[in-house]
C-alpha cells in the first residue's frame, strides 16, 4: 500500500466512524440554546448575538441547500460534519507524529467521542467548527514541504509561505466562528517559525497579514446586512459604534467579566481537570505522561514549546469562565468552552498510546523475537481500542439528540391556538427562540406579533425599541419594549412561559402543553403586567413514540418543578406535591432536580430532613456553594447552628467569595455573639459583591452595634451611594452620624430620611437572625 493511500484510509475511518455515530444522536429539529437562532440567522442572513457570527452565518446558509430534512436538522449536521472532519484532521495530525495509523485512528476517535464533543456534534452550534479550526491550524504547522528535507531553495519558501498564508487566512476567517481560536496564535506561530526559519517567517508576515484580513472581511457583512433591515437584527450594527461594540460584546450583557482572583482562577482550573475527568474513563490519563515524554524526547525545540503556548487555549476557557457558578460549567451551558482543551489533551494521550507502544515492543523484542513484539502491540492496540469503546458506551446517552421534539412540539402548541393578527408575548429564552425559528424559518404564523423578555424582536420596527436601549438594565429593555408595542399594535394579546402564566385578569387559554393567557389591548393603552405574573403549567404531553433525550428529560424535570413552586404560591398544596414527585421522577440525577426539591419540601412543606436528603443528593451530583449555602440556612433556622456554620465553611470552600455564605456566616456568628467575627465576615461580603447594598447595612448594623459609630458611617455612605432613595440607610446614617458626634449631619440626614417618608421614632434596627434568602 502506498503511503498516501496509507494517509487516506486513516483519515477516512475516524470521519465515516463519526458521521455513522452522529446519524442517529443529531437532533431531528430544533434544540435547546442558541440552535433556533442560529438556524434563523442563517436563513434570513441576520444579526445574531454579539459578536455576530458572520462566518457560521454564512456556512449555515450554504448548508441549508442540503436536500435532508428541516432547515433546523441540516444546520445540526453541520455541527456533526465540522467534528468528523476535525477527527479527520486530528488522525493526519497524529499520523504525522507518530506514524502508527491504528492509533491515530483510535486517538481520533476519544477525541470525537469524548462527552461535550459529541453532546455539541447534535444540535446548531459553533464549538465543533472551532475545534475543526484548531486542528486545521496544527496540520497546516505540522505539514512537509514536497520538496526533500536538506534542500533549501525558492521551492521550500514558496510552499512554506504557502503554509503560512494559508493559516492567517484561517486565522482571520475562524473568530467569525469563535474567537477562542485567537488564543492559539502564539502557539502555532512559533511552531511555523521554528520550523520555516524565523528569518523566512518574518520575510512572510506582510502577506500574511493580508491574508488574516481577507479571512476576516466577511465581517463586513454584518454592517452591509444590518443596513438592509433583515427581521433578525441584534444591536443594528449598521453604524460604526454599533459594529464594533457588537463584535467586542459591549453590547452584551453576558459579556465575559474581567474581575480577577487566584482563587478564582485555582478553582476554575479545579473545575476544568474534573470536567476533562467526565470526558472519558479515568484510565485515559495514564497516557498523558508518556505522550509528554514522547514529545520532549522527539521535539523538545519545535512541538514541546508549542504545546505549552497552546495552554493559553485552555487558559482561556478558564478565564472566560472565571466568575461563573459551578453549577453552569458542569450542567454543560459554559463547558462548551474548553473543546479545543479535550482535543489537545486527546492528541496527547494519542501520542503517548504510541510511545508505550514502543516502550512494550521494544522490550518484547528484546525478550521474545519478532512474534512476541507483534502480540505486544495488538495488546497495547486492544487497550486502546477497549478504552475508545468506554468512552462511546459512557458518553452516548448524555449526547444523544434525537429524541429532541419537544422543543418543536412545544412552540407549535403556543402558535396554534392563536386567532390572526394576534400578539404573543414570552418571557423566558426557551420558547422565545423557537418562536423565532417557526416566524422566519419555517415561515408559519407571520401574522402574529411577538417579542421577549431579552430583546430578541421579529419584527424590523420593533428592533428600533431595542437598539435604542442598548447596553442597558432588562428592566428599562422591558420599559421600551412595552412602550413600542403599546403605540403600535392593538388586539387580542397572549403570554407565555416556559411554563405557562396564571395571573389577575385575562382569560386561560388550555393548549395541549400548557396555558396561555389572553388580554385585550387598546392602541396606546397600558400592557398588563407581564413580567410580574405567577406562573403555572398544564399537562406536558409526550409526542407518542419518541424518546425524550438527556437533555428533554432534564428540561421536563424543570417545567414540573417551576409547577410546583407557582401552585405552592397558589396555595395548591397537593398539586404542588404530585408536580414536585414528577420532576424528580423525570431526571433523579438531574443537579437542578435535587437543589429545587431540597428548597420546596422546606419552603412549601417545612420538611427539614427532607429538605437537607434532596441538598445532600444535588452535592453529591455537583459540590455547589449555592447548594450548601441553602443546606446552611435550613440547618439555621431549625436550631442547628454549629452545622449551619459547617455548611457555610463548605459553601465558602467551593468559592471563597461566595457573599451569600458570607452574609448568612456573619449571622450564625451575631447569632452566637462574636461580634467580631461577623464584622470580618460582613466586610468579605462587601469586599466580593461591592454592589450588595445588604452587605453594607448588615455591616453598619453590627459596627453601630459595637459603638463604632466612625465606620457605620462609612457602611451607611456605601449604602446610599447604591441606592439614593434608602430612607432606611439616611436613617440609620443620621443616627451613626449623631454618635459620632457629627450632630450637624446627623440631623441633615434624618431631616432626608423623614422626607422620604422613615419613621423617625422607630427604633434603629439591631443585629438579629439569619434572613431567609
Amino acid at each position: 500500500m502506498t503511503e498516501r493511500r496509507r494517509v487516506a484510509i486513516v483519515a477516512l475511518i475516524p470521519f465515516a466512524a463519526a458521521m455513522a455515530a452522529f446519524s442517529f444522536t443529531v437532533a431531528p429539529s430544533i434544540y435547546p440554546g442558541d440552535s433556533p437562532e442560529f438556524t434563523a440567522a442563517a436563513r434570513v442572513l441576520g444579526v445574531p448575538h454579539p459578536p455576530g457570527y458572520p462566518h457560521y452565518v454564512a456556512m449555515g446558509r450554504l448548508a441549508e441547500f442540503l436536500p435532508l430534512g428541516n432547515a433546523a436538522f441540516r444546520l445540526n449536521l453541520l455541527s456533526a460534519l465540522g467534528t468528523a472532519a476535525a477527527s479527520s484532521v486530528f488522525a493526519r495530525v497524529a499520523f504525522r507524529l507518530t506514524g502508527l495509523s491504528s492509533v491515530s485512528v483510535l486517538g481520533a476517535l476519544l477525541m470525537a467521542f469524548s462527552a461535550d464533543i459529541w453532546a455539541q456534534s447534535g444540535s446548531a452550534e459553533v464549538y465543533t467548527l472551532h475545534v475543526l479550526g484548531l486542528l486545521l491550524l496544527l496540520f497546516l504547522a505540522l505539514q512537509d514541504s514536497p520538496v526533500p528535507p536538506g534542500i533549501d531553495g525558492p521551492e521550500r519558501s514558496r510552499h512554506d509561505r504557502h503554509r503560512l498564508c494559508s493559516a492567517a487566512f484561517l486565522f482571520g476567517f475562524m473568530p467569525g466562528i469563535h474567537y477562542f481560536i485567537l488564543f492559539a496564535l502564539p502557539g502555532i506561530a512559533f511552531l511555523f517559525a521554528r520550523r520555516m526559519g524565523w528569518r523566512t517567517a518574518m520575510r512572510s508576515i506582510p502577506p500574511a497579514i493580508l491574508c488574516a484580513a481577507a479571512g476576516w472581511s466577511l465581517f463586513l457583512l454584518l454592517p452591509l446586512r444590518a443596513s438592509t433591515g433583515p427581521p433578525l437584527n441584534w444591536g443594528d450594527t449598521s453604524s460604526a459604534a454599533n459594529f464594533f461594540g457588537h463584535i467586542f460584546w459591549s453590547q452584551y450583557s453576558e459579556r465575559p467579566s474581567l474581575a480577577f482572583s487566584w482563587e478564582r482562577l485555582a478553582r476554575r482550573a479545579m473545575d476544568l481537570v474534573r470536567l476533562i475527568g467526565m470526558q472519558w474513563p479515568w484510565s485515559v490519563a495514564i497516557l498523558l505522561p508518556p505522550g509528554a515524554y514522547f514529545l520532549w524526547r522527539r521535539f523538545r525545540y519545535d512541538l514541546l514549546p508549542a504545546i505549552v503556548l497552546l495552554l493559553l487555549v485552555p487558559a482561556s476557557g478558564t478565564l472566560y469562565l472565571l466568575n461563573d457558578p459551578s453549577t453552569e460549567i458542569f450542567l454543560g451551558i459554559s463547558s462548551n468552552k474548553f473543546l479545543g482543551t479535550y482535543a489537545l489533551l486527546a492528541l496527547v494521550c494519542a501520542i503517548g498510546a504510541a510511545q508505550v507502544w514502543e516502550w512494550v515492543a521494544g522490550f518484547a523484542a528484546r525478550r521474545s523475537g519478532k512474534t512476541f513484539h507483534r502480540g505486544a502491540g495488538a495488546i497495547c492496540l486492544a487497550a486502546l481500542a477497549l478504552q475508545a469503546a468506554a468512552t462511546i458506551r459512557a458518553n452516548r446517552d448524555p449526547a444523544d439528540r434525537s429524541g429532541a421534539l419537544q422543543l418543536h412540539s412545544y412552540s407549535l402548541n403556543l402558535l396554534d391556538p392563536l386567532p390572526p393578527s394576534s400578539g404573543l408575548a414570552t418571557e423566558y429564552d426557551v420558547p422565545t427562540f423557537p418562536l423565532l425559528y417557526f416566524r422566519l424559518v419555517e415561515r408559519y404564523r407571520e401574522d402574529v406579533v411577538i417579542y421577549g423578555r431579552s430583546g430578541y424582536l421579529f419584527r424590523t420596527d420593533y428592533n428600533a425599541a431595542y437598539r435604542e436601549i442598548l447596553p442597558a438594565e432588562q428592566d428599562r429593555v422591558r420599559k421600551a419594549i412595552d412602550r413600542s408595542l403599546s403605540e403600535k399594535y392593538a388586539g387580542e394579546f397572549y403570554f407565555s412561559n416556559q411554563v405557562a402564566p396564571y395571573a389577575p385578569g385575562g382569560e386561560e387559554i388550555s393548549v395541549p402543553f400548557g396555558l396561555l393567557h389572553r388580554f385585550s389591548v387598546a392602541k396606546g393603552g397600558a400592557l398588563p403586567d407581564l413580567w410580574g405574573g405567577r406562573f403555572i403549567t398544564g399537562p406536558f404531553l409526550q409526542p407518542s413514540g419518541v424518546r425524550l433525550d438527556h437533555r428533554t428529560r432534564e428540561l421536563v424535570s424543570d417545567m414540573h418543578r417551576m409547577a410546583s413552586e407557582r401552585l405552592l404560591v397558589l396555595g395548591r398544596r397537593e398539586e404542588a406535591a404530585e408536580r414536585l414527585a414528577k420532576s424528580l421522577a423525570a431526571a433523579p440525577d438531574h443537579y437542578w432536580s435535587r437543589y429545587y426539591a431540597g428548597i420546596l419540601r422546606y419552603k412549601g412543606w417545612g420538611d427539614a430532613m427532607g429538605a437537607e436528603d434532596h441538598l445532600r443528593a444535588a452535592i453529591r451530583i455537583i459540590p455547589s456553594e449555592d447548594a450548601y449555602a441553602k443546606l446552611g440556612i435550613i440547618r439555621f433556622e431549625t436550631g442547628d447552628l454549629p452545622g449551619a456554620i459547617r455548611a457555610f465553611e463548605l459553601s465558602l470552600a467551593e468559592n471563597r467569595e461566595f457573599a451569600p455564605a458570607l452574609q448568612n456566616l456573619a449571622e450564625c456568628f451575631i447569632a452566637a455573639g462574636d461580634a467580631g467575627t461577623a464584622e470580618m465576615y460582613l466586610e468579605r461580603a462587601t469586599r466580593s459583591a461591592p454592589g450588595e447594598p445588604r452587605s453594607w447595612r448588615r455591616l453598619a448594623q453590627v459596627q453601630g452595634a459595637e459603638g463604632k459609630y466612625a465606620e457605620a458611617v462609612r457602611s451607611l455612605s456605601a449604602v446610599i451611594a447604591l441606592s439614593p432613595d434608602d430612607a432606611e440607610a439616611y436613617l440609620l446614617r443620621g443616627i451613626a452620624r449623631t454618635g459620632a458626634g457629627d450632630a450637624g449631619g446627623g440631623a441633615e440626614d434624618l431631616r432626608k430620611a423623614a422626607a422620604m417618608g422613615a419613621d423617625l421614632d422607630r427604633p434603629p434596627p439591631v443585629p438579629g437572625t439569619v434572613e431567609r434568602r
